[in-house]
C-alpha cells in the first residue's frame, strides 16, 4: 500500500507561558510571520510575573507546527510551550 507523503493540514493551538517582557508577544508572533502566516486567534493574559499566550492557526502542517513550538521553546523569554494538533479533513 503506498504511503501518503503529503503532510495533512491541522488546526494547531499553542499555549505559551513566558516572562512578562515587552518583546515577548512580538517574538512569539514572529515565528508565524517568518513563514507568511497571520494567526487566526491570539489571546494574551497577564499574570503577576508572567504572560500566558494562546495562539491558534488553521491550515498548518503538524511537522511545521512542531518546529514552531521548538523555536518558541528556545527563547529565553519562554517558560513552557504546549502544542496541540487536530487534523482537518
Amino acid at each position: 500500500m503506498p504511503v501518503d507523503t503529503k503532510q495533512r493540514e491541522c488546526s494547531a493551538t499553542f499555549r505559551v507561558e513566558a516572562r512578562k517582557d515587552p518583546a515577548t508577544l512580538v517574538r512569539i508572533l514572529n515565528h508565524f510571520a517568518q513563514i507568511g502566516l497571520v494567526p487566526d486567534r491570539v489571546v494574551v493574559v497577564q499574570a503577576l510575573d508572567h504572560l500566558i499566550l494562546e495562539v491558534a492557526q488553521q491550515g498548518l502542517e503538524e511537522k511545521r507546527g512542531q518546529i514552531i513550538a521548538e523555536k518558541m521553546r528556545s527563547s529565553v523569554l519562554v517558560l513552557s510551550v504546549e502544542a496541540a494538533f487536530r487534523r482537518v479533513g
